[in-house]
C-alpha cells in the first residue's frame, strides 16, 4: 500500500490527502518502514519527486504522524542496507 500511496502522491502532489492515507493505515509502529521505503522509492525518481518526499516527511512530522524516533529508525535501517542498494542501482542503471 505504501507504494500505491506514494505513486498517487507523485501524481496529485496532495500532502494532506497523502497524510490522511498514511494515518488511515493505522500502522504507526511501522512508520519507520514507510520512511525507508519512501527514500528508496524516491532514489529512482527525478529531483522534483525527491523534493516531494522531503516535503511529505516535513508535513508528517509537523502533523505529528511520524515521530523523530521513527525517522531515526527508518534512516538507520536504510543505512544498514546501503551496500545492497548500491549493488541494485549499479545493476539497474
Amino acid at each position: 500500500e505504501i507504494k500505491m500511496i506514494l505513486d498517487e502522491y507523485f501524481v496529485a502532489h496532495d500532502v494532506d490527502e497523502t497524510t490522511n492515507c498514511i494515518v488511515s493505515l493505522n500502522a504507526s509502529r511501522f512508520y519507520h518502514e514507510l520512511v525507508k521505503r519512501a527514500v528508496i522509492f524516491s532514489m529512482s525518481r527525478n529531483e522534483t519527486e525527491q523534493q516531494l518526499v522531503s516535503a511529505l516527511f516535513k508535513h508528517l512530522f509537523e502533523y505529528g504522524a511520524i515521530s523523530s524516533d521513527q525517522y531515526i529508525i527508518g534512516f538507520a535501517r536504510l543505512f544498514d542496507e546501503i551496500d545492497e542498494m548500491k549493488l541494485y542501482f549499479i545493476l539497474w542503471h
